[in-house]
């Protein structure tokens, strides 16, 4: 079990340790909308330096599965969190830019 336990722990640190890694490299933050739906709409690009504190966008993110979205703005509110996401499996940024 303390095994388990340290296993997390030391995971969780990689995770924190690449993550400032990650935001050293990249000023600023990208929020995108409409990336899946129909080829119709056009992907939204906006991006913004964001601090500590700053309120989040009102914008709608796919939860899971495409079609069960949620409001970023909503799903914080009053509350402390952390949002990560990764790109979709088998995307062109998937295959060649996303590191294992």
């Amino acid at each position: 079990m303390a095994r388990e336990a340290r296993r997390s722990v030391l995971a969780l640190l990689a995770a924190l340790a690449l993550t400032h890694a990650l935001l050293q490299v990249l000023p600023t933050a990208t929020f995108v909308g409409g990336l899946r739906g129909s080829v119709a709409r056009r992907p939204v690009a906006v991006a913004r330096r964001i601090a500590e504190g700053d309120t989040l966008p009102s914008i709608e993110i796919d939860e899971g599965k495409p079609g069960e979205g949620v409001n970023v703005l909503e799903l914080f509110k009053g509350k402390k969190g952390i949002l990560f996401a990764v790109p979709g499996a088998f995307t062109p940024t998937c295959s060649e830019k996303h590191l294992p």
